[in-house]
């Protein structure tokens, strides 16, 4: 496994004064310019990352922020957390558009969907996904999901299918237009679920520390990808696509970011989120504030980007 020279000049966001964990990350759409981060601390921050600026705060919640997802035009942005809420935001004015209440644990997931933004999905501890359309002035949901055994810790939408993980081990995947649910026994609890591009796969996250892609299709393990690096046990750990889809990439537990070969199940890249070399073995001791708990992929800059406890993040330009 080689270290390429990306990897050795990471771009460093300072935490923020409270130095509370990030829960949240996610960049802008389009060009990727910016990048919104949701804190324990309840704030959510909006950054310039190639100048290091903070450029917006947005306060609303209650309690921690727990997920993040910005609308195609980036004029939006919806955010779920630990109050069992979920807002939609204005990104200029840094006001509340929308403000969304009914599930009874708090928010793990939200995700766009519809023509055009036209709905916002949520995932609860609660067990249900509800779905909010931004349409209507009615504040309550038009769809509510509850067959889930467990907590759902993640959702994903793609081309009218929500994609919903649990901790009882499955992914469910609710089509709205045919109104059908299929499901997935995965079999470890899930901690993040991501579709690729073709939306034909998509990526799990479970509570083994590993990660697989699934065929959407039949619901049969494509690859599975792990290293004894890697530590997804006790704490949410999102993953990812990146590259094309041609690199699986997760967080861990003991500070790394993780990159495996889609194709071949190959760990190509291991990363220290923070600065000095990453651990390599899963039995040294971690804190929560080595835990990496959120990953992104800048699709059109080629950036990876990373946070966690220690309420810092980490960018990779891996184009350079």
């Amino acid at each position: 496994m080689t270290t390429p020279s990306w990897a050795l000049t990471p771009i460093r966001l300072p935490p923020l004064p409270s130095a509370a964990p990030l829960n949240a990350l996610t960049f802008s759409s389009g060009t990727g310019s910016y990048l919104l981060t949701g804190s324990s601390d309840r704030s959510i921050t909006l950054y310039n990352p190639a100048k290091k600026l903070k450029l917006q705060s947005y306060a609303a919640h209650a309690h921690p922020v727990l997920s993040l997802a910005i609308s195609t035009d980036n004029s939006q942005f919806v955010s779920g957390g630990g109050d069992k809420t979920v807002f939609v935001w204005d990104v200029a004015t840094a006001k509340t558009l929308r403000r969304f209440v009914g599930h009874s644990g708090r928010v793990e997931g939200v995700a766009w969907g519809g023509e055009g933004d036209s709905v916002v999905v949520s995932g609860s501890w609660d067990g249900g996904v509800r779905v909010w359309d931004l349409r209507s002035r009615g504040e309550r949901a038009v769809a509510i999901f509850g067959k889930a055994g467990d907590a759902v810790s993640c959702v994903d939408v793609r081309e009218g299918v929500i994609l919903a993980g649990s901790v009882d081990g499955r992914v469910r995947g609710y089509d709205l237009r045919a109104g059908r649910v299929e499901e997935d026994c995965i079999g470890e609890g899930v901690t993040s679920v991501v579709s690729s591009g073709d939306g034909k796969s998509y990526l799990v996250g479970t509570l083994d520390s590993k990660l697989r892609l699934m065929d959407r299709k039949t619901g049969k393990c494509l690859q599975t990808f792990w290293d004894v690096g890697m530590i997804c046990e006790n704490y949410r750990i999102r993953s990812t696509l990146a590259m094309g889809d041609s690199l699986a990439v997760s967080g861990s537990e003991n500070g790394q970011v993780l990159c495996w070969d889609v194709l071949t199940g190959e760990l190509r890249y291991r990363l220290s989120h923070r600065e000095g070399e990453p651990r390599a073995q899963s039995d040294a001791a971690t804190t929560k504030h080595d835990v990496v708990s959120a990953v992104a992929w800048n699709t059109a800059r080629k950036q990876l980007a990373s946070a966690g406890g220690d309420g810092g993040v980490t960018i990779w330009d891996m184009a350079t």
